[in-house]
């Protein structure tokens, strides 16, 4: 049992460490974006793109949806055990759009994600 811990701490912090160093190069790669939304949400787009080549060629209405977890029937259905917010994709997360009103989040997200 305490070899397993010892190798899920391993685990741990190369995961930080690799997460730290993807960041600081997405300053140098996507600067426009790393301003942004930030250097890890931006990291996580280009990953889940498949490179920058890719993400620029995706349009801004699938840009704000990227990322978004479906929704299962009985969710949609109301008997849902969490509350989702439809059309929240990863830029949803970002500190501009996290920061407005509930109100005012689909509004933000779609000026952030340029649409």
């Amino acid at each position: 049992m305490s070899a397993a811990c010892d190798e899920m701490e391993k685990i741990n912090a190369m995961r930080s460490k690799l997460i730290l160093f993807v960041e600081s190069k997405m300053m140098t790669i996507a600067p426009n974006c790393c301003v942004l939304v930030g250097a890890s949400i931006t990291a996580r787009i280009m990953g889940l793109a498949g490179g920058l080549d890719k993400l620029s060629r995706i349009p801004s209405c699938n840009l704000q949806v990227f990322g978004q977890k479906r929704l299962t029937a009985t969710a949609r259905a109301g008997f849902g055990n969490q509350a989702q917010r439809p059309n929240f994709g990863i830029v949803g997360e970002c500190e501009l759009v996290a920061g407005v009103s509930e109100a005012m989040k689909q509004k933000a997200l779609k000026v952030v994600s340029g649409e």
